[in-house]
């Protein structure tokens, strides 16, 4: 069974699911805090 992730408001497969490695919430942290907000 493939697995898919929730990747830009829709669900991909999770080899597709990529992002960059200067993106903010690597290096900071502030992507943890999104599901808190929700």
């Amino acid at each position: 069974m493939p697995s898919y992730a929730f990747f830009q408001k829709q669900f991909v497969p999770l080899s597709e699911a990529k992002i960059g490695v200067m993106t903010h919430s690597l290096h900071y942290g502030t992507a943890i805090f999104e599901g808190i907000r929700g």
